[in-house]
């Protein structure tokens, strides 16, 4: 559920206003307090390494790491599932008129490529939710940024052009009115989402609110949540650390689409806004300033049984720029596994 706050520049609240703040103000603290009668899912029991994908998937638990082969991913999971959460159950709300679009003009972040005659099957990573600012244009607009885990669709990719990915979305929207002196009000949205493009993105009612930590999964599969590169499903697994509620659930692989599985990235990306009241007519937001942002535990698992991230498996990384060539983001790598991003200019 987005999470919306709305305030005025001098500090004074307007008298007459289509966006109400106690409303709003409200309207997310009923959620909260809805979801806090959500069911509560235990710590795993038992030995870890004795439950089946499905099984991990029945409990609410996501996809598990090899404790041999990737021992620090394998504490993360083990950090999640030894913890008790509460499982959102509401469904998704699919978006109308938002498209993830695919070019380096719009995406920052990394994106690798797998083994000769492997595919990636699951990616996985956490963030902190980014606090965005407006860039102050001086004009009524709509400034966003998202932030996600994906696979397939890089334009370093051999073929695909689908994508399979979940992540935040963080928007922030300034209204000016000369009958005010300026800036009248601004408007933020912070929530999840889930999308298997070229399918729209849908949001996933959980609470989002900027410094949450988000821990990500992503993954190709069957109707019951094993990996399957031949499956028909995008399963996500969204915790938000902060608030101990998390989502799992999946989206129908689009008419027409097919997986590939060729290459995992890890974004942040300006999205698109189209519009069909006098045709179809589409643009990129503004981005958001969100300051700096860093994504760890990055990596993609896949079919030969082997996790790679941007240390072991050929890595392309990506920076936002307008369509004259000017830098917006810039993208450095940290180790371990560890992704920085930094706003330049929206």
């Amino acid at each position: 559920m987005p999470v919306l706050d709305c305030r005025i520049s001098d500090g004074s609240r307007l008298p007459t206003q289509s966006l109400d703040r106690g409303a709003a103000v409200a309207l997310a603290r009923n959620n909260e307090a809805r979801e806090m009668t959500f069911p509560i899912v235990p710590p795993l029991p038992g030995d870890p390494m004795m439950y089946s994908q499905v099984q991990l998937v029945a409990m609410g638990a996501p996809p598990r790491p090899d404790p041999v082969t990737s021992p620090e991913l394998y504490n993360t999971w083990l950090a999640i599932v030894s913890t008790p959460k509460r499982r959102v159950l509401s469904g998704i709300a699919p978006h109308v008129g938002n498209s993830n679009a695919r070019a380096d003009t719009i995406w920052s972040g990394t994106a690798i490529l797998p083994p000769a005659g492997t595919q990636f099957e699951w990616v996985q990573s956490q963030w902190t939710v980014p606090t965005i600012a407006s860039p102050q244009l001086g004009y009524s607009y709509t400034a966003s940024s998202s932030i996600w885990a994906g696979i397939d669709g890089a334009s370093v990719s051999p073929a695909s052009i689908d994508v399979l990915q979940a992540g935040t979305w963080q928007q922030v929207h300034d209204e000016y009115n000369p009958h005010y002196g300026g800036l009248a009000w601004t408007a933020y949205d912070y929530h999840a989402w889930i999308e298997w493009f070229p399918a729209y993105d849908s949001t996933v009612p959980l609470t989002i609110h900027p410094g949450d930590l988000i821990y990500t999964e992503v993954w190709i599969g069957d109707v019951y949540g094993n990996y399957d590169v031949t499956g028909s499903y995008c399963w996500a697994y969204i915790y938000n650390v902060a608030t101990g509620l998390f989502w799992e659930n999946k989206v129908s692989m689009p008419s027409g689409t097919t997986f590939y599985g060729d290459v995992a990235e890890w974004i942040i990306e300006r999205p698109m806004q189209c519009s069909w009241f006098f045709g179809t007519t589409c643009g990129h937001y503004p981005l958001a300033n969100f300051g700096s942002a860093t994504m760890t535990a990055e990596a993609a698992y896949a079919t030969n049984g082997s996790f790679y991230d941007f240390t072991n498996a050929p890595a392309t990384t990506y920076w936002m720029q307008d369509s004259l060539g000017v830098k917006a983001t810039a993208t450095d790598y940290l180790f371990p596994l560890s992704i920085q991003f930094s706003w330049l200019t929206y």
